[in-house]
């Protein structure tokens, strides 16, 4: 619509805003309305033709523009953290990136992944799934990550610890 119209024109005026579309042929099929703050993007919206929801539209565009971040060199490398039964959610997340050639890796083991933290840096991304929020050796090794220089994303509850420690919070 118009607003987004206008807010994007705004954005992109500005160079901070993105336009992820995925074509078929010369048919626009899904699109991704972005915009940039310092090494941080945000998806706007994201909307995809209903005609070819069979294909998973959203999905592919997903897989694109994760592709072209990490040619462009603005991540180097995804971590999933997981405990428990977020854990098997963490190793799932890696298995479908790694199947697209993009350098991600997964913990599952609070030891493991408070090592692993302390060989990151700018231009990481953590991706710290938590049903809770709480748990003790996840919020120690994310907190580790951060102080590092890793962007911290935590899919986890609104105004749990991990939250509050985490740059994004979904």
């Amino acid at each position: 619509g118009r607003f987004y119209t206008e807010m994007m024109q705004a954005f992109c005026a500005q160079g901070r805003g993105r336009v992820w579309r995925l074509r078929f042929g010369d048919k626009v099929v899904a699109m991704d309305l972005c915009i940039e703050g310092g090494d941080t993007l945000v998806v706007l919206k994201t909307a995809f033709d209903p005609d070819y929801r069979n294909v998973s539209p959203a999905f592919l565009l997903k897989q694109d523009a994760f592709r072209q971040v990490f040619d462009e060199g603005s991540i180097r490398r995804i971590e999933f953290y997981g405990v428990g039964n977020s854990g098997i959610v963490a190793l799932d997340a890696q298995h479908k990136l790694f199947r697209y050639g993009m350098p991600v890796a997964s913990y599952v083991d609070g030891h493991t992944m408070g090592m692993a933290a302390t060989l990151l840096r700018r231009g990481d991304v953590v991706i710290a799934i938590s049903a809770s929020g709480r748990t003790t050796d996840m919020l120690g090794s994310v907190e580790i990550a951060r102080d590092a220089g890793a962007k911290v994303i935590a899919i986890t509850t609104s105004d749990s610890p991990l939250s509050k420690i985490s740059a994004v919070t979904l």
